[in-house]
């Protein structure tokens, strides 16, 4: 039997690391392919059936990636309501009183 990190193979303490290890990435595993599957990112979908980072990519995609394109279209949101009020200042009108 191999040694890997101090885990035996066929030790009790390796099953249950695999067990707990299994049971930790497969919900994170199922969010992210769901939620690239929705926003339809076959990329992502692909990689995500393929690799196995124990829930690390797919944490990173969920918290992160997948809102990118959201934070962006907002940042630009906020762009022109900014420049929106601006105008509005410039030309003395309130807010209120649109």
């Amino acid at each position: 039997m191999g040694n890997y990190l101090g885990f035996y193979y066929g030790s009790a303490s390796y099953s249950v690391l695999m067990a707990v290890l299994i049971l930790w990435s497969i919900p994170w595993k199922g969010v992210a392919l769901w939620r690239a599957a929705h926003k339809g990112q076959k990329i992502w979908f692909i990689v995500f059936l393929i690799l196995n980072t124990v829930g690390i990519l797919e944490i990173l995609y969920i918290f992160i990636f997948s809102k990118m394109k959201e934070m962006e279209a907002q940042s630009e949101k906020n762009w022109l309501v900014k420049l929106w009020e601006k105008i509005l200042s410039i030309l003395g009108i309130k807010k209120n009183q649109i």
